[in-house]
């Protein structure tokens, strides 16, 4: 499974699937499963374009992206451990299509969704209708890549290419995805100092919908996988299965 990077765990209870922020790899998850239990098996969906599928092309539909990632997660879920789904800033939005892809097949499903600083959307269509994505893409690169990788044109270009598309697939997403509120409860964690996203909620996307606001600026997988990986556990606790003997 090349298009997943698995955190393994010999006798995991639950299994929480990542989806990184645009232009990151797969590895970029990596804070978060280093601070979870043992009995959660972290995974992390890894796009083409990057680290072993460098040489991929680049996703910019959501029905590509969908059919490339249910192929695997179908295989790895065939030993029915339980599964929750979370994504970081526009991975989140990834994660959310992703996740009712899942539930909408016979014998899947999803326990659970956790949303790291991303809007939500709907306000992402709106937000991203008309904007040019290159100059969109370009703004984060800038904003969010320590200065000695672009000061390298050749990685400066790759990173680039890879985030326009990822931002093209993240808009291709909110169009194909329809908004009725999803069967699964959703977490949402917010950054107390996050300029990057609007306060738009989850709220509206599922029946049953709770937020959390931690200490960070906007990547909380990075600045802050302590509390992130502290209250994301106690929401696969409550979540999870009495089976599974947690």
């Amino acid at each position: 499974m090349n298009n997943i990077l698995l955190f393994s765990r010999k006798k995991a209870k639950a299994r929480l699937l990542c989806f990184p922020h645009a232009g990151a790899g797969a590895i970029s998850i990596k804070p978060l499963a280093d601070n979870l239990p043992d009995w959660i098996e972290v995974a992390s969906i890894r796009l083409p374009g990057r680290e072993s599928r460098f040489n991929e092309p680049l996703l910019t539909r959501f029905s590509e992206f969908r059919d490339d990632a249910l192929s695997s997660i179908l295989e790895l879920q065939t030993d029915k451990t339980p599964l929750f789904l979370l994504g970081q800033c526009s991975g989140a939005t990834l994660a959310y299509g992703v996740a009712k892809s899942l539930v909408a097949l016979p014998g899947t499903a999803v326990l659970g969704l956790i949303v790291v600083s991303s809007s939500n959307p709907t306000f992402l269509r709106h937000q991203m209708s008309g904007v040019n994505l290159r100059d969109l893409a370009e703004e984060a690169m800038n904003t969010g890549i320590p200065k000695e990788i672009l000061d390298v044109t050749e990685f400066s270009n790759i990173i680039l290419e890879q985030m326009e598309a990822d931002y093209r697939l993240v808009f291709n997403t909110v169009s194909e995805v329809s908004s009725n509120p999803a069967p699964f409860p959703i977490l949402e964690f917010r950054a107390v100092d996050d300029r990057l996203e609007s306060p738009s909620r989850w709220e509206g996307f599922s029946t049953n919908w709770e937020t959390a606001v931690i200490p960070g600026k906007h990547l909380l997988i990075q600045e802050n996988p302590r509390d992130l990986a502290t209250l994301t556990l106690r929401f696969i606790e409550r979540l999870s299965d009495p089976q599974t003997n947690i």
